[in-house]
């Protein structure tokens, strides 16, 4: 594909990233590297003495950091790196031998036990609870267990087999681990979290490097991964000057959306009174590498922005064709400025990031004595059926959220109001018959109903049951909505549970009372918990109990910040596969086969009433709203390519994906669905012509001849 060869250029044969982990590669495993010298401008190679599209010689000892010295032990080379090579590794030319000699001879403590999942740290006395422990380094052919066990993410997709894993602890953990690929001609797979439901960071022969580990809050020791600076404190926003910035933090690689919820919730500089803010996910368990480099989204995104446009800066590992080694740099507005324009929206795959720093903004100032966050649950399921009302739902929803405004003023007044409200809605649901919309608006329940009041959001006709509730701090209103969805659908049947987290689960679940006890994690007693049935897919109620946390109860909820603060809690880890490799054949009771991998979603504009309306008939979710802050930015600013659409909707199965693609191609973009499905890959073209080395011929996104 000429737009990747041309833009990523300096990979050590790294896979395209997705916004699931860190740099996780693309589900087109097509898409390889070529080394520096074979760079593409316009389809044809570069001259190898040109400058490559990102330089990565170093500027200042400030911003490079080398691979350590004296370099690794020669290994034998299977791909020439000089000058003028157009070699790239591949398959017919890696050697795993030499990759394994080389990791073993090099990484530090290749042998050692690592914790994956902590389940003691917070555990009651005497729980008969196991830690999840993995080897640093594994590799299939040795001990299949070990290597399954090391290979555990969120993915449902079936078992992928990489060519090895090795858990990264430092950054010459990782500047070895690329050398040695490099060297050995073995393609790279970085992974975040593993939160890719399709398991796209354990890609099949590629070797991976897991960079989990790499998240120490708590460590004073690596001051230069997790830190805190205010020196942008008081600086305006993306919303103008009422909006200030409070300071950054910089995490390492392997952090989480609840890790840095936590974080931010109980540091002095943010906390409390302070009202600070940082942009996360809904899941607990997504790492924030992935989300800082493909756009991800979740609640306070309409007033922060999505998740590149808070990241100041990056460090991230990649191979110098000019020093002949592994470097980690750091690509800012200051440093490197074209790579951190790159990785601002790009989904990565050009080398594995180490460690990222964030804006963390404050809450709007508040009206009253006091900053409020309020949770809101408003249903409007009696609506089914009814074409006039869902369609008044419909277009309450777009008047708030995207307002048909020309005027650039008016538009940003609108944007000020809409951007306090984040949300999930279900639109027909996943049976069609299921509408809401919940999530947390920045200020008090009464500014909140004044503001849907004046959209008709809060009609009779429509609204059916309303749930809010105000907190006193960021930290406990997105604990609360953390512990909603762990609570979320049990009985068992439809739950998503195991994709959230991994709690105990215990030896024999089946036969006692530990299967699923949320309190035993957050080291609560019994009484802090609701004693639920677990019933398989047929109906059967299991012999067992699930112990789900009462998430109106503040104990609970200063718990689980307490506890996300462990990088490798249960609130930290996915449970996905987990829970289907050990117990899926007992919960569906011969009911079905296993499950397949998600179809994905899709990234919406402002549609015409009737197009939502056709689309609520099929069902789906919203997953995230990006209206707002988002919207203010210039398209060109960064890599990410969905300003213009601010609807995330799920799609979830392959037939419910089609008709929705059928009925936006014929109702609103009138075009291929092939043409659709490429929209937003033909607007990154564009934006390569930023790169003055790398000129590409820029097309007509509007032409529907153009892909």
């Amino acid at each position: 594909m000429k737009l990747f060869a041309a833009a990523a250029v300096l990979s050590v044969a790294v896979a395209v990233g997705s916004a699931a982990a860190s740099a996780e590669p693309s589900d087109d495993p097509r898409s390889l590297f070529a080394p520096a010298s074979a760079a593409v401008r316009g389809g044809e190679r570069a001259d190898p003495a040109a400058p490559t599209l990102f330089d990565t010689s170093p500027k200042s000892n400030k911003s490079t950091k080398s691979s350590k010295k004296g370099g690794l032990k020669p290994q034998p080379q299977t791909c020439s790196l000089e000058p003028g090579n157009l070699c790239s590794p591949n398959l017919g030319l890696r050697n795993p031998v030499d990759m394994r000699t080389c990791l073993e001879q090099n990484i530090t403590q290749p042998d050692a036990d690592l914790i994956w999942l902590d389940h003691k740290s917070e555990g009651l006395p005497g729980a008969e609870r196991e830690n999840i422990v993995v080897k640093k380094l594994t590799f299939p052919e040795d001990n299949y267990a070990e290597f399954a066990q090391a290979r555990l993410s969120a993915g449902t997709g079936g078992p992928r087999v990489p060519a090895g894993i090795v858990y990264a602890e430092t950054v010459d953990d990782v500047l070895t681990a690329v050398e040695c690929a490099r060297e050995s001609g073995v393609q790279v797979s970085p992974r975040g979290r593993g939160h890719s439901y399709q398991g796209l960071s354990n890609m099949d022969g590629f070797f991976v490097i897991d960079m989990s580990l790499m998240c120490n809050p708590n460590n004073d020791t690596r001051d230069d991964v997790f830190t805190i600076d205010t020196t942008l404190a008081g600086t305006a926003w993306l919303l103008g000057e009422d909006q200030k910035v409070l300071g950054t933090i910089k995490a390492g690689a392997g952090c989480t959306n609840a890790v840095m919820l936590a974080y931010t919730a109980t540091a002095d500089e943010f906390k409390d009174d302070k009202g600070g803010i940082f942009v996360i996910g809904s899941c607990p368990s997504v790492g924030i590498i992935g989300y800082a480099v493909g756009g991800g989204q979740g609640e306070m995104t309409p007033y922060v922005g999505v998740g590149v446009d808070d990241a100041k800066s990056y460090n991230i590992v990649i191979y110098n064709e000019t020093s002949g080694k592994a470097e980690e740099v750091t690509a800012s507005n200051l440093s490197h400025p074209d790579l951190y324009w790159y990785l601002r929206g790009s989904g990565g795959g050009i080398g594995v990031v180490t460690a990222v720093e964030k804006a963390v903004i404050a809450s709007p100032e508040p009206v009253e004595d006091k900053r409020k966050f309020t949770r809101f649950r408003l249903i409007y399921d009696d609506i089914a059926g009814n074409d006039a009302l869902i369609a008044k739902f419909i277009e309450g929803i777009q008047d708030f959220v995207i307002p048909d405004e020309k005027d650039p003023k008016k538009y940003k007044a609108r944007v000020q109001e809409n951007s306090r409200f984040g949300a999930q809605a279900l639109l027909g649901g996943f049976t069609g018959g299921q509408f809401n919309l919940r999530g947390v608006w920045l200020g008090s329940k009464a500014e909140l109903n004044a503001t849907l009041s004046k959209y008709h959001l809060l009609d009779n006709d429509i609204l059916n049951e309303v749930d809010n509730q105000e907190f006193d701090s960021y930290g406990r209103a997105e604990a609360s909505h953390l512990c909603s969805e762990i609570n979320l659908d049990l009985p068992i049947t439809g739950s998503w549970w195991p994709l959230w987290t991994a709690p105990t689960l215990g030896s024999n679940p089946f036969q006692g009372d530990d299967f699923y006890n949320i309190c035993a994690e957050l080291g609560l007693t019994n009484d802090f918990c609701d004693p639920r049935a677990i019933v398989a897919l047929d109906g059967t109620t299991l012999p067992t109990t699930a112990y789900v946390p009462k998430c109106d109860d503040l104990t609970v909820l200063d718990q689980m910040v307490k506890v996300a603060t462990n990088p490798a809690s249960f609130l930290n880890r996915p449970g996905q596969e987990i829970f289907l490799l050990r117990y899926l054949p007992q919960i569906l009771n011969g009911t079905r086969g296993p499950i397949q991998s998600e179809s994905g979603g899709l990234m919406l504009p402002r549609l015409k009433t009737e197009t939502w309306l056709k689309i609520a008939k099929v069902g789906v979710t919203i997953n995230h709203f990006a209206h707002g802050a988002p919207t203010l930015v210039e398209r060109a600013a960064t890599a990410y390519a969905n300003r213009e659409e601010v609807f995330l909707v799920q799609c979830t199965s392959t037939d419910q994906y089609a008709q929705v693609a059928e009925i936006l191609t014929n109702d609103h973009y009138n075009v291929r669905i092939e043409i659709f499905r490429s929209y937003t890959l033909c607007w990154l073209i564009q934006k390569l012509n930023c790169f003055p080395q790398h000129r590409v011929t820029v097309p007509n996104c509007e032409a529907s001849t153009t892909i």
